[in-house]
């Protein structure tokens, strides 16, 4: 296995991770540790596939190592909460008097 591959491996891990933690975490539905899949009622699954269809897979799509890959990749998605323009955090800087006090 070459580094590429290792890439392309974690990429994926990643990817089926987040999509995973997406679905798990909307009202009703749940993590299955022992079959490594979401878990909800038919009704809501039905619910939740006629607005997201891209997600139809992982209606029944285990995600290996999906506990493990929570810590891996927790909180590692930007979502822009924090997010400053670079005259924003320059404004919150300490000026150099202040840092030498």
């Amino acid at each position: 296995m070459n580094p590429s591959n290792v890439k392309g491996r974690i990429k994926t891990f990643r990817t089926n991770y987040f999509l995973a933690k997406e679905v798990i975490s909307q009202s009703g539905f749940g993590w299955d540790p022992n079959t490594q899949l979401a878990t909800t009622d038919v009704l809501t699954w039905k619910d939740y596939l006629e607005k997201h269809l891209e997600k139809e897979s992982y209606h029944r799509k285990r995600v290996l190592y999906y506990n493990e890959l929570s810590i891996i990749f927790r909180d590692d998605q930007a979502t822009g909460r924090n997010a400053m323009t670079g005259n924003e955090a320059g404004r919150e800087l300490p000026s150099l008097e202040e840092m030498s006090e």
